[in-house]
């Protein structure tokens, strides 16, 4: 933890109330600083546990074997959200039902409007909060959120405001703060520049929900992977574009400097360098 009393350009850790005076300040404390970080992070995910809930549909009784039997037995996306709802409490139906959800509005507007108008975002979100220690769920959750919203390279509206209201940016940063796994955080970044991009209404709440710090945090924890510092560097710039606080808040987390130290590592992703040095921070 840094001594230094200048307040305007202190970073803090997103789990522990450490304040560092700047990147290199973090990076040097990192070795001693780990082991309290994941204490932390692991009694963050006790507390969200105790509070997740699930839906009344789940106090039914109903086996895993009758909600994979419906599961796989449904005709349209209508038959499919009212087996996840019907068997909220069970991970293995809602995994199965992801999956499928995912091949039957791909690449489609009309399955994933109708999917949308039968409940499925809210569905995915619940199945998300209500399962939120399964890192493979929260992957396809928010891999099948995506083909709801962006299907065929163009924005499904109705199905963004859905998500939007569902709850689906709040569940996302969740997921991001929860699960250090590359696959979980990739997809989360994923769905997060999604549903950020076009809405400054929603940058605002994935900003207070804590989205730049888990993404920063991200890129730290993956550095090697030029894929998780792409999708992160397209997330950051999704949530700051056109809004100087979160800026700001980026540029105090150290995002510029894990941009730098990226593009230096995977000098050869063009890719990346493209979509790192669009990020203006």
């Amino acid at each position: 933890e840094c001594r230094s009393t200048t307040s305007g350009s202190l970073r803090r850790c997103p789990y522990l109330e450490v304040l560092y005076c700047s990147t290199q300040c973090q990076d040097s404390a990192w070795p001693g600083h780990r082991e309290k970080c994941k204490a932390s992070r692991a009694a963050a995910k006790s507390r969200e546990s105790s509070h997740a809930t699930v839906p009344e549909e789940a106090a039914s009784g109903a086996t895993d074997a009758e909600g994979l039997k419906a599961v796989e037995n449904a005709t349209d996306e209508a038959a499919l959200v009212a087996a996840m709802r019907r068997h909220a409490g069970s991970e293995e139906v809602q995994y199965r039902a992801c999956w499928l959800l995912s091949k039957m509005v791909v690449d489609s507007v009309e399955r994933a409007t109708r999917a949308g108008n039968a409940g499925a975002i809210e569905a995915i979100v619940a199945a998300m909060r209500a399962h939120a220690d399964s890192a493979r769920l929260q992957v396809h959750a928010c891999m099948v959120l995506c083909a709801h919203i962006l299907v065929s390279g163009a924005l499904c509206e109705v199905n963004l405001v859905r998500a939007r209201s569902a709850g689906a940016l709040e569940a996302a940063v969740a997921a991001l703060r929860r699960h250090t796994d590359e696959m979980v955080q990739m997809s989360v970044c994923m769905l997060l520049q999604i549903l950020t991009y076009s809405s400054e209404e929603s940058r605002t709440i994935a900003a207070s929900a804590g989205a730049i710090e888990a993404v920063v945090e991200a890129m730290r924890v993956h550095p090697k992977s030029g894929q998780m510092q792409l999708h992160a560097c397209q997330a950051l710039y999704a949530i700051t574009i056109d809004n100087a606080e979160n800026i700001s808040r980026a540029r105090n987390e150290g995002a510029m400097e894990l941009v730098e130290a990226a593009l230096m590592a995977h000098s050869g992703d063009q890719v990346l360098k493209a979509n790192a040095t669009a990020l203006v921070l």
